[in-house]
Formats: structure tokens, sequence, C-alpha cells
């Protein structure tokens, strides 16, 4: 709204202008051209622009990074524990309030629609929706942390192993970590046959 004033349209011109359909209001205060393309992300869009300090975090951050299939009604948000409560008609939100280690770690910036949205990382959303897994829902976090292995599995076969020249597959779940393959000097050594197999067999299905 105050960009809009500032180039010399009154209220009242928005108003008509909205009235009769020449721009579309996407929340309060936030209005665009109604001959625009069609934004992509327009929920996601509508609360970088009204709310600077959010964070688009657990389901709403799966279903930004594709890893999950579930569909939010609502944008999961983080925001500093001491902010300012955040005042968003619409879209409908859900926020957590997480202390400035929690809220600072793992946030990337990505544009969609000239309009900078931040995001907290596949990994660090993967891990954040597994800890709140009461919250979330275990049924969603366990299937999109399978997806996340399961591209990593694909990737491992696919394009990493090809080429290169020494490498170790580890069992990072025991102590000291196990070996489960590896390569070097052109000769292959396999610690765990059956992991091994099961790693090598892996096409893209559920673990």
């Amino acid at each position: 709204m105050a960009e809009v004033i500032r180039a010399g349209i009154t209220r009242n011109s928005l108003y008509a202008m909205r009235e009769t359909g020449q721009v579309e209001q996407l929340a309060r205060g936030l209005y665009r051209l109604a001959e625009m393309p069609s934004l992509s992300q327009s929920d996601l869009v509508t609360v970088a622009v009204k709310i600077p300090q959010a964070v688009i975090y657990l389901i709403s951050a799966l279903s930004f990074h594709e890893l999950t299939t579930q569909i939010s009604h609502e944008v999961w948000i983080a925001v500093p524990r001491n902010s300012e409560p955040p005042r968003l008609n619409y879209p409908p939100v859900r926020v957590s309030r997480l202390n400035m280690a929690a809220y600072g770690t793992g946030i990337e910036t990505h544009h969609s629609d000239g309009v900078a949205i931040r995001v907290y990382s596949r990994e660090k959303s993967l891990v954040d929706c597994f800890s709140r897994r009461n919250e979330v829902g275990l049924d969603i976090a366990i299937p999109d942390i399978r997806r996340r292995y399961a591209r990593g599995l694909r990737n491992l076969n696919q394009i990493y192993l090809p080429i290169v020249d020494e490498a170790w597959v580890l069992n990072g779940s025991v102590t000291p970590p196990e070996v489960i393959w590896r390569r070097s000097d052109g000769k292959e050594w396999v610690g765990n046959i059956e992991v091994w197999k099961l790693i090598q067999s892996f096409e893209g299905g559920n673990l």
C-alpha cells in the first residue's frame, strides 16, 4: 500500500481498481496487477512480503523442497522467540517461536516471482520434522526421511561411485563406523555383503 501511495495512486483509486478487477489483493495492504502472470507460490510470496522475519518451516519447507506429498492448509513458519507476533489475515500461518540458535541455522534464500523467500534447507527440515514428529505427525516425518535417503542412494549408485577412484561406504550408526565397502588403487573390498547388495540393488523404492 505505501509503495502505491508513493507512486501517486490514491487509496480510493486503488480500491476502484480492485473493484473493477485491474488489481488483485493478496493480503491486507498487498496488491498486484491482475494482468501479471500467475504467482507460482502465491502464499509463500505473501508471507515473505508481509512477515520479513519468517522462515518457511516444517511441512511447508518439505513441500517447498518437494520432499512430501502432504498438502497443508497453513503456511508453517518460524520466527525469533522474542519477535512481534505476525499479523496476517491470509494465508493462514502456523507460527513456531525458536531461540536464535535454532532459528538462524540452515536458512536458504530462494527467489520466486521476484520475491526473496527464506526457507530452511532440506536437511534441517527433515531433522526438524523428525524431532517435532509429535507436532507434525510421525506419518509425515518417516516417509519424508525415507524419500531423502532414497534420493541419496540413487545419487551414490548413479552419479558418485562411477566417477571416483577411491571411495568408502560406512555405516555411521555404530561406533566405530563399520566399513560396508571401499575402493582403493583399483581394487574393491566388501565388508558387509548383505548391506552392500542392498545398496547396489536399490532403484528408488521404499527403504
